[in-house]
């Protein structure tokens, strides 16, 4: 399984608070000076505030006014401001916490964490409409202004104009959505799998909200991440903004930190840490997902329990283009009929792989029965003239395997296998065994997650279904997942629905990377092969990353660096003989260093960021 990124400290020693546009990105203060949540309680009660760091890098703060109206029904923030309190500490960030809102009014830290602060007086609203406007950035948490001192309704037109979103309702009504899904590619949440589920608690009156507005970053589902019409799914969004000479940043958590103690620890920890990191304007480096420039990777299989005929070869070129390849999947007992159909697949360059012996699945089956089987189908299939490639991937029989089948697969040295929505959280390949993560003929599992479009169709109307299949595809895309998009042979899809699919496609093409299986799975076992990490403790940043093997120039891994203004320009500068990649820009937001045709070793370069351009 993929597994969340270890997160470092936001910084290990004292240096300058400044940023630096031009001669490299300074870190930020490591005092872990922070005032508790309790003695923020205590000071309240003496009519005192407490004293807040002089140098802190982040306030908190408990807003007074949420803190009244949230004690009349016997509840209360403070707990959600001490849940900062301690991420914070672990992080080693320099924050405060305080409950006055002349300190904002009169804050110099680069960031305000906002943590439920539904109530708000209008001089709350002007402070925190004067600190973006000066260039401080914002991290708010449920909804924030929606309502005054008195509990009069305001609607959302605060967060509109202060955060940048608006508030298309909550999950009350639709009790499955209890899955918070994150973009991979987003600069805030990059630190989780692409798709992964993380569950989130139903608790009453701390339903999850969905926004729209600003640039999306994770979306509220489903386990099946079904994509509904007319049904706003986004839960956190960010965006920045430019103020007269200033830039401000904001990230929006449409959820409440009430929801924080009962969801995966690691993964709120990844969610709250992207997401300052990237308002601190702090840069930071991950591998991309997908070659080099692509964002997320489309592949085509199509399973083949009959005798394949002559439209099944035409298939691959009416859904994705000319230049489309799939991935085509046969039983050992038909193979034979259909020899001379799969040589001619093989020479216009599509794979071949199997399903299975027969039409039967392998899950809950012993172990010794699996082995016999899948070793049966392979001779078969040899001597029907169909011989597996080496690394020969399979997609079981109606998705039908287990652990006990991936470890028989292993066995039998197939290269990948594909596995139903339940055989992973994320969007991505993962490798079948921890082990083998270093091996260069480790078998990997790719995940289908994309409800395929003939099963769509098939349950109604079949242009609802349509429908549905085409926005669950660009949920896909913008999340940096892989869509396996399953078809069967002699498909039922009409022309007019081959040409719907096709054009979706072709509107991703400069973002999505079009491959087959055995692509994704050649791709992932290279993509592991990579080391990155930033050093942002020195001035300019010193990024290192080290290759354990030589990289290709066709599909070129990168990766991708946080810029910290939007529209900043990325440099590198290198020692002697350290060679310098083209820097491209991903978005407004990141920049890529592809790795194409690097040699093994470890590469240091320097970090530069120039100002955008006017």
């Amino acid at each position: 399984m993929t597994l969340i990124s270890s997160l470092p400290p936001l910084s290990r020693r004292l240096v300058s608070t400044c940023l630096v546009l031009g001669c490299g990105v300074m870190v930020l203060a490591s005092c872990t000076t922070t005032v508790p949540a309790e003695k923020v309680d205590a000071a309240a009660a003496r009519g005192q505030q407490p004293s807040l760091p002089a140098h802190a890098l982040v306030m908190v703060y408990a807003s007074p006014t949420t803190e009244a109206a949230a004690s009349r029904t016997g509840s209360s923030i403070l707990p959600y401001a001490q849940q900062w309190e301690h991420f914070l500490r672990r992080y080693q960030i320099s924050a405060g916490i305080t409950s006055d809102v002349a300190a904002i009014e009169q804050m110099a830290a680069p960031v305000l964490i906002l943590p439920g602060a539904s109530h708000l007086t209008a001089r709350e609203m002007a402070a925190i409409t004067a600190f973006r406007a000066g260039g401080g950035s914002v991290l708010s948490t449920g909804e924030t202004g929606v309502r005054d001192e008195k509990g009069q309704a305001l609607g959302d037109g605060f967060m509109a104009s202060a955060l940048g979103v608006r508030v298309a309702g909550t999950t009350e009504n639709e009790a499955n959505d209890t899955f918070l899904i994150p973009y991979g590619t987003s600069p805030v949440t990059h630190s989780l799998p692409a798709g992964q589920r993380v569950w989130l608690e139903r608790v009453k009156d701390a339903y999850p909200l969905r926004l729209t507005g600003g640039q999306p970053a994770a979306r509220i589902m489903d386990w099946s991440r079904s994509a509904a019409a007319g049904k706003p799914s986004v839960v956190i969004a960010f965006d920045e903004r430019v103020v007269g000479k200033h830039s401000s940043r904001a990230v929006v958590f449409g959820f409440s930190e009430r929801l924080w103690t009962s969801a995966d620890p690691q993964a709120i920890d990844a969610l709250a840490h992207n997401a300052l990191f990237w308002l601190l304007r702090i840069p930071t480096a991950s591998v991309a997902a997908w070659p080099h420039p692509y964002q997320s990777a489309t592949v085509i299989t199509i399973d083949v329990p009959d005798p394949l005929v002559e439209t099944d070869l035409a298939l691959p070129q009416a859904v994705a283009g000319p230049q489309a390849r799939a991935s085509y999947f046969v039983l050992s007992d038909t193979a034979a009929e259909s020899a001379l159909l799969i040589k001619r697949l093989r020479q216009s360059d599509h794979e071949v792989g199997m399903m299975g012996d027969r039409f039967e699945g392998f899950k809950d089956q012993a172990t010794p029965i699996v082995h016999k089987r899948l070793h049966g189908a392979i001779t078969a299939l040899r001597g029907a003239g169909v011989a597996l490639d080496s690394g020969y991937g399979m997609h079981p029989v109606m998705e039908s395997m287990d652990a006990t089948t991936i470890s028989a697969l292993r066995d039998q040295r197939a290269g990948y296998a594909i596995g139903g929505p339940e055989f992973s959280d994320a969007r991505l390949p993962y490798f079948a065994s921890a082990q083998d993560v270093r091996s260069p003929n480790a078998m990997i599992v790719l995940p289908r997650t994309l409800t395929g479009p003939e099963d769509a169709i098939g349950e109604g109307d079949p242009n609802a279904g349509m429908a549905v299949f085409l926005r669950e595809l660009d949920v896909s895309h913008a999340s940096g997942s892989l869509s396996i998009i399953r078809l069967l042979a002699q498909s039922m899809l009409d022309d007019g629905q081959l040409r719907t699919i096709n054009a979706a496609l072709a509107a991703q093409r400069d973002h999505t990377w079009i491959a087959t299986a055995r692509n994704v799975a050649d791709w992932w076992r290279i993509r592991s092969q990579i080391a990155a990490s930033l050093d942002t403790t020195v001035t300019p940043p010193r990024l290192v990353v080290t290759l354990h093997r030589a990289m290709p120039s066709n599909t070129a891994p990168a990766i991708w660096v946080t810029l910290p203004q939007t529209g900043a320009r990325l440099t590198l500068n290198g020692g002697q003989g350290q060679p310098l990649p083209k820097v491209a820009m991903v978005d407004d937001w990141r920049a890529a260093i592809p790795l194409d045709g690097l040699t093994p070793g470890t590469y240091y370069w320097q970090l530069w960021f120039s100002r955008p351009l006017p």
